[in-house]
């Protein structure tokens, strides 16, 4: 699923590489519907199942997709349910 919705960051990565990551420093996480969640620089979401839109923003975005926070500032869709 990372190789299809972030593949600038993970196009390049065997599926040995993904294993690794996957079993050393991921984790899963359920958010309800108007809960608010900080995307740290360090991390990388995948979002696999609704939708998330940034606070006092009304863009959303939808499943499948991935959250990457950018230069300083996380991604316009990375906080908030």
């Amino acid at each position: 699923m990372a190789k299809i919705v972030l593949p600038q960051h993970f196009g390049v990565a065997t599926l040995q590489e993904l294993r690794i990551l996957l079993v050393e420093g991921s984790k899963m996480c359920t958010f309800l519907q108007g809960e608010v969640f900080e995307l740290q620089h360090s991390e990388v979401g995948v979002l696999l199942e609704g939708f998330v839109k940034q606070e006092g923003s009304s863009e959303i975005l939808a499943a499948p997709a991935g959250l990457v926070f950018h230069n300083g500032e996380a991604d316009p869709a990375a906080k908030g349910i």
